[in-house]
């Protein structure tokens, strides 16, 4: 839509101003038409004062427009009297105008209040600071963290955490480093950037409190590892007991002068029976006794430099037997790799995967076991490779859990005490496996 009334009217007030300009151009030149003359040139000038005017109402019908806009006051009464237009067009223009406005304030709005709720209610916290260090912002999990009630200033933050808050006013820009608050609250994780928000600098603080997280995980893997050894000593304690009270049954039946314990060859059978279960469950509950022992025991390493290649071969030695009844194809690709270990628990290590790998080969064809010896960015690793069944992606979560096994024999403590024994060397055991076609144990060091 244009602004057609105001471009013929702008047009008509032209072509009058010219016409009257030229008539008076040729009357003035002529002594007999003086008073008709300055009749025209009276004339002429209401009409120049008229297009003024006509141009400086446009002119302030725009200006009336800013002015709207600055007041951000589209919908009150102020705006249909104060800035509102005598060209209807104008108005439409205005109206159109300001629907535009509208919207995009509307979806700034609601784009704000999303940011706002969001950063509310993320876990960890995040403080804004201007060039001043003034708090712009301050969400929940930060006073939580930081033990802050309203209202909060940012000289109170400098009185609790004086260390914190220097490091924030002297850094610009820092990424994911630990520091420490006070004996309560010991350690968090903080990172610090900025921002430039038209003329100001804004920081932008996040942080976490890593002890509470800490917590929570070491929570989370007591409870697992509770729940595990519950569940493998109730299967032992249950038959126990059951074959226990079926013998005191037997032993407390009613008795004569031939036989005070009426034992028939039958309860002596059942009795025999009986004993050896409890003898062997008894075992089995010593050696998991044992294997819990040895998950809360083990020894600190003695370091020494140790060629990995060494280690390797040792290892694969000692199941050589194995791997040849099992028709298992070993293949060592190996460089000399030197690393400060302790060679007697890294062979533990390694001997521990080796046997995962032997029992996931134990229904695949084609058997095979691929070791390699390698750096990778800087740090000796050594990958052990087999093709046999893998883990199940719902098992993923679990390997690591002492006394968890998928196995019919095993402990279920073979890969956590082989990444305790890592975590002690200062590296780590990842894993990666796609089911029946290959599993790789990968053995990091730092």
């Amino acid at each position: 839509m244009g602004l057609n009334s105001y471009r013929i009217g702008l047009i008509i007030r032209i072509v009058a101003l010219l016409s009257v300009m030229l008539i008076f151009s040729i009357l003035v030149t002529q002594l007999k038409w003086f008073f008709t003359s300055l009749i025209i040139g009276i004339f002429m000038i209401i009409i120049i004062v008229d297009l003024v005017r006509f141009i400086f109402r446009f002119k302030n019908d725009i200006e009336n427009l800013i002015d709207s806009y600055e007041e951000r006051n589209f919908q009150s009464k102020i705006r249909f009297t104060k800035h509102r237009s005598k060209l209807e067009e104008v108005e439409n223009a205005f109206d159109r105008v300001q629907k535009i406005v509208q919207k995009a304030q509307i979806e700034r709005e609601i784009q704000f209040n999303f940011l706002r709720i969001l950063i509310e209610n993320i876990p960890s916290g995040v403080i804004t600071i201007n060039e001043q260090n003034q708090i712009v912002n301050i969400n929940q999990s930060a006073k939580t963290i930081l033990n802050l009630y309203d209202p909060i200033q940012w000289n109170s933050i400098k009185k609790l955490y004086p260390h914190f808050s220097g490091q924030i006013e002297s850094n610009s820009l820092v990424n994911n480093e630990l520091i420490s608050l006070n004996e309560e609250l010991n350690q968090i994780s903080y990172s610090i950037t900025t921002v430039k928000l038209q003329q100001d600098i804004i920081k932008i603080v996040s942080f976490q409190n890593i002890k509470t997280v800490l917590d929570k995980n070491e929570m989370q893997a007591w409870n697992n590892l509770i729940r595990t050894m519950t569940h493998e000593i109730m299967n032992s304690v249950t038959p126990i007991i059951s074959l226990a009270e079926s013998g005191l049954n037997i032993l407390n039946t009613k008795r004569n002068a031939e036989n005070p314990l009426l034992l028939t060859e039958k309860n002596f059978e059942h009795l025999n029976k009986s004993f050896n279960s409890i003898y062997n469950k008894s075992l089995w509950l010593k050696g998991f006794v044992d294997d819990y022992r040895k998950l809360i025991r083990i020894p600190q390493p003695i370091l020494k430099e140790v060629n990995l290649a060494d280690i390797v071969n040792a290892c694969v030695q000692n199941l050589s037997e194995i791997f040849s009844k099992g028709k298992i194809d070993v293949k060592i690709t190996s460089k000399n790799i030197f690393s400060i270990i302790d060679p007697n628990l890294i062979e533990q290590v390694v001997i521990n995967i080796l046997k995962n790998s032997i029992d996931a080969l134990d229904k695949s064809t084609n058997k095979r076991i691929e070791i390699n010896i390698l750096e990778i960015d800087g740090h000796p690793n050594i990958l052990i490779i087999d093709n046999g069944e893998g883990i199940k992606s719902e098992n993923h979560k679990n390997i690591f859990i002492p006394f968890y096994t998928t196995k019919n024999t095993g402990s279920g403590i073979g890969l956590n005490l082989s990444r305790q024994i890592m975590k002690k060397h200062g590296g780590d055991i990842i894993f990666e496996s796609e089911p029946g076609i290959k599993t790789v144990f990968k053995i990091c060091f730092k």
